[in-house]
């Protein structure tokens, strides 16, 4: 006869990344509204699916705002700007309100999409200092970018989008 000892649930503590709801991403973008280049770059994590260092390193060279798709064909990293995660582009669709939000953007051919005041490209400090702000603003929790590439994925899947079709956008290698 064997026994078998009661046990517990181990305590574990909550994720740190979580996806935003519906309502939530709605007041992100309304507190991100008075600054077009923050509200720009969370409308692109949120439509895209993108990394923030895609984001960061997003060139206008690779967007095509009239076909409205761009191709992620580089990671702006601490070390400089280097090939995205898997050495592959991914070619990924903009949204109609995407397109228009990033036609309003200023920009030149090769320049980066995303700049400051300066039209210098922004870095990772920058960018999570302003996603802070706005999180704030609308009283999220605070969280950082890649909660908006879950979000991404999440929001896709409650519509039924099939699981290898949102691994494809998200630039995932298959197993």
């Amino acid at each position: 006869l064997t026994v078998i000892p009661k046990t517990r649930p181990l305590k574990v503590p909550p994720p740190k990344t979580f996806s935003l709801t519906l309502p939530q991403t709605l007041a992100l973008l309304a507190a991100a509204g008075g600054d077009p280049v923050t509200h720009a770059m969370i409308l692109t994590a949120l439509h895209t699916g993108m990394r923030i260092a895609e984001i960061l390193g997003l060139q206008w060279e690779s967007v095509d705002l009239l076909g409205r798709q761009l191709v992620v064909r580089t990671s702006l990293t601490r070390t400089g700007l280097m090939s995205p995660k898997n050495n592959r582009l991914r070619y990924l669709p903009l949204t109609r309100d995407l397109a228009a939000e990033l036609a309003r953007l200023p920009h030149r051919s090769r320049d980066f999409v995303f700049t400051d005041g300066s039209g210098n490209h922004l870095n990772h400090a920058k960018a999570r200092w302003r996603l802070s702000k706005c999180l704030e603003r609308a009283g999220l929790p605070k969280t950082g970018w890649h909660t908006l590439r879950h979000t991404f994925a999440s929001l896709l899947a409650q519509l039924g989008v099939p699981l290898p079709a949102i691994k494809g956008l998200l630039g995932h290698s298959a197993c």
